[in-house]
């Protein structure tokens, strides 16, 4: 090892440790003084208005209520908007008034750090070690008794827990990396055909091997966290197979807080032959499964009516909307798909996209089901929502959907599970005929049965659960 090498590293290693010490002593300091406990709370979008969100802003919610004397913190790279711009877009948006002197907002310069747009290749790499230097300007800012990651970025967590002694928690949504997409890496590697692979064969590996590198370091930041809270026992499952792989009772599930309330007012009879599906126009969403699988449905419908293709016998609603020119691109290509599957926009199937919610309101209180298949989603919000309103799911028999939320409840069905294209034509063809009127006493019960299921996801039932295992974190 050169000299100027070694004299770097020790140089930066003195540093390090100068930090530490500055970082305890400000955590010290401030609670001997205060005499309060903070928590900083790591949600760098904030203001984006989402389910995450939602879940952030009910949690500060219960906390102040339980534990008032607790300073709240919240690190977010908002720019360009006060902290009463951002709650009261949390008002506006899921119902939860914070008085803004009750919360504290550290306003963070480099959120850049975190875009997936400058990691065009190694992105999940990229983004951790910028959430590491994100997570250094927010500990330059303000050093917390207890630093909860709200956001899933776990690179963060040794920065907090190494260079200030906090108390690490997290609320992961999903993992940066699963077995799942090891698995899935491996093979499509082995599979591969690329030209590249025959001349240099031992790139093939390349990409497995960067996944098994990442996937132990996930595993190793994360055994740091303290608290660990998950949004269902799919996530649970990969969180704890990497995090806690010999004590997988420290990863806890808590459901996220769901918006039911209002949904549950919707009456459950005069619905009408439609089935609607809401969802962003993302790739992963797969909505060309639900036009594919309701033209097979709609071709076997006519028949069993005894007559030709019926042109709005039964109607396919997607709801949702377009982030970019990609989304409106998928969006021209699900027309065309439609159309070449031969059913008529219009008749057969209706795209709608960025409508109020009383217009989306609306619509869920005139369908009878409700399509979801998108694979292994971690938790599966949406789907809660039209069990809420009402409508009967066919969800994707996987992930959240699979093992949380189309589940019996009191012993009563609350919706179908499918994967292929037949399956979900083939539950369609069922929930449409088997009676063919749709208002038919089956129904009711199962709509019934799925809206009293809803109930575990709202936000008492949420602000419960949660406090339970966050009031002794900021209690020691």
């Amino acid at each position: 090892m050169v000299p100027w090498f070694k004299l770097a590293v020790g140089i930066f290693l003195v540093i390090l440790v100068i930090l530490r010490a500055r970082f305890h002593k400000s955590r010290v300091e401030r609670k001997k003084n205060t005499g309060r406990t903070s928590i900083g709370f790591f949600h760098p979008y904030c203001n984006d208005g989402g389910g995450g969100e939602r879940v952030l802003w009910s949690m500060i919610e219960g906390l102040k209520r339980e534990k008032p004397n607790v300073d709240v913190f919240v690190y977010s790279g908002d720019k360009g908007v006060s902290k009463e711009d951002i709650l009261s877009k949390a008002h506006r948006q899921f119902g939860i008034k914070l008085d803004p002197e009750s919360v504290n907002f550290v306003f963070l310069r480099h959120r850049w750090v975190l875009e997936a747009k400058y990691y065009p290749i190694f992105t999940m790499a990229g983004q951790s070690l910028g959430s590491i230097v994100l997570a250094f300007e927010a500990l330059f800012r303000f050093v917390p008794d207890v630093y909860f990651d709200s956001m899933g970025y776990a690179f963060s967590f040794p920065v907090f827990y190494l260079m200030a002694g906090s108390t690490i928690g997290a609320y992961v949504h999903y993992p940066t990396i699963s077995t799942d997409m090891l698995e899935k890496a491996r093979a499509e590697s082995l599979s591969s055909s690329r030209p590249l692979f025959k001349i240099l064969p031992f790139l093939r590996h390349f990409k497995p091997l960067y996944y098994r590198l990442f996937a132990r370091a996930y595993s190793n930041v994360g055994a740091v966290c303290q608290l660990v809270l998950v949004n269902s026992s799919w996530t649970k499952e990969h969180v704890a197979s990497l995090w806690s792989p010999h004590d997988p009772s420290r990863v806890r599930v808590v459901f996220p807080p769901c918006n039911t309330d209002v949904l549950q007012e919707l009456p459950l009879e005069s619905r009408q032959p439609i089935a609607l599906s809401i969802g962003q126009f993302r790739p992963e969403k797969d909505h060309s499964k639900q036009v594919r699988a309701f033209a097979l449905f709609l071709r076997r419908f006519s028949a069993h009516l005894g007559q030709d293709f019926s042109h709005g016998s039964a109607k396919l609603v997607l709801m949702g909307s377009c982030r970019n020119a990609d989304d409106e691109k998928r969006l021209k290509d699900l027309h065309t798909l439609a159309e070449s599957e031969g059913l008529k926009v219009g008749e057969d199937v209706e795209f709608v996209t960025n409508v109020p919610f009383a217009e989306l309101k609306r619509r869920m209180g005139e369908a009878h089901v409700g399509l979801h298949t998108m694979w292994c989603e971690h938790f599966g919000i949406g789907v809660v929502e039209l069990m809420a309103a009402g409508v009967i799911p066919i969800a994707h028999n996987s992930g959240g959907p699979k093992s949380d939320i189309v589940i019996p409840f009191e012993d009563a069905q609350t919706g179908f599970l499918a994967s292929t294209d037949e399956e979900y034509a083939e539950v369609l063809f069922d929930l449409f005929t088997q009676p063919t009127n749709i208002n038919h006493s089956r129904y009711l019960e199962i709509r019934e049965a799925a809206r009293k299921s809803t109930n575990r996801f709202s936000d008492e039932a949420f602000q419960t659960e949660i406090l339970k295992h966050l009031l002794p974190l900021v209690s020691r």
